[in-house]
């Protein structure tokens, strides 16, 4: 069993410098947020909105979802970074550590 979701706790930093709002619905947990970009000079370039989705049942580590709004440029700045699986990888580890 997973333990409650504390929105302070979520990983900040690194990027993630917005704050965390959330949502649900009958089946699943939804955390808000965006990602900065930057450029190879440290200057921000552009923000990708993110939206994790964690589900209330079955196994969360396995069953969440990042989901990315991908308008305008956003796509682009998602597959040059590999933002994916940065944000996959943490939070696959940070639900782990919630089970």
């Amino acid at each position: 069993m997973m333990k409650p979701i504390v929105l302070d706790d979520l990983p900040h930093g690194s990027g993630i410098n917005g704050e965390w709002t959330s949502d649900e619905t009958k089946t699943s947990v939804r955390l808000h947020n965006v990602f900065d970009i930057v450029n190879d000079v440290g200057m921000y370039v552009a923000y990708v909105p993110f939206t994790v989705i964690v589900p209330k049942t079955g196994d969360p580590v396995e069953g969440f979802r990042l989901v990315f709004r991908c308008v305008g440029n956003e796509g682009y700045w998602v597959r040059k970074t590999g933002l994916r699986a940065y944000l996959d990888e943490m939070f696959a580890e940070h639900i782990r550590s919630l089970c």
